[in-house]
């Protein structure tokens, strides 16, 4: 999954010259609407370096280190925001890659759902089979997740736009199904509803004859 992610961020950075059509110079205001979103998932994502502990020692001995630059302090904030994109590239590629990859994720969690329910162990959130998996919750993730992930990327690298792009279109088709299946399911509520009535009313013709 590593190799994955590493071809996939070198594809957006050189591949696509994301740098190159870059307009504006790379800097903490163009993410500022994601940087609680990095520092959350980002900052401790299992690729990167482990933070090992310290020896002990006393306080104040240890040397303080350099201030970075300014120049060069903002530069891994784009690199994590590229990282994470590449993590979930799958929902940039053409619907059936999408779903594929989607349908991969979903068994995997029920798995291990599985094997938390044969632990005897709280099964976690969207993991059970008795229940709705990933597959049913792709709009609120576009939402909350992907996109302001995307959007603000493609924003500070112009470069990326057909990328996000991409992740617009599948989001759209997320938002018709979930509006069909709301269509579907309020149709049933109310044939429920009508043949209820049709029985109530022949319960009261029966009574009266």
């Amino acid at each position: 999954m590593l190799t994955l992610q590493v071809r996939w961020t070198m594809w957006v950075w050189r591949g696509c010259k994301i740098i190159g059509n870059t307009t504006a110079a790379p800097t903490r205001k163009n993410f500022c609407s994601t940087l609680s979103l990095v520092q959350t998932i980002i900052c401790r994502h299992p690729t990167f370096p482990p933070r090992t502990a310290s020896p002990t020692k006393p306080p104040g001995t240890w040397p303080t280190p350099p201030t970075p630059p300014l120049a060069t302090r903002p530069r891994a904030v784009p690199l994590q925001v590229a990282l994470k994109v590449a993590d979930i590239g799958h929902l940039s590629g053409e619907l059936g890659v999408h779903k594929r990859w989607l349908g991969v994720l979903e068994e995997e969690f029920f798995r291990q759902g599985d094997r938390e329910r044969a632990l005897g162990l709280p099964i976690s959130p969207l993991f059970d089979r008795a229940k709705q998996g990933v597959s049913k919750s792709q709009v609120g993730f576009f939402d909350f997740v992907a996109l302001p992930l995307v959007r603000a990327f493609a924003a500070a690298f112009p470069g990326a736009q057909p990328m996000a792009a991409c992740f617009e279109a599948n989001y759209g088709h997320w938002v018709e199904e979930q509006a069909q299946a709301q269509q579907q399911e309020e149709a049933q509520q109310q044939g429920g509803g009508k043949q209820e009535q049709q029985r109530g009313k022949q319960g009261q013709q029966q009574a009266q004859s």
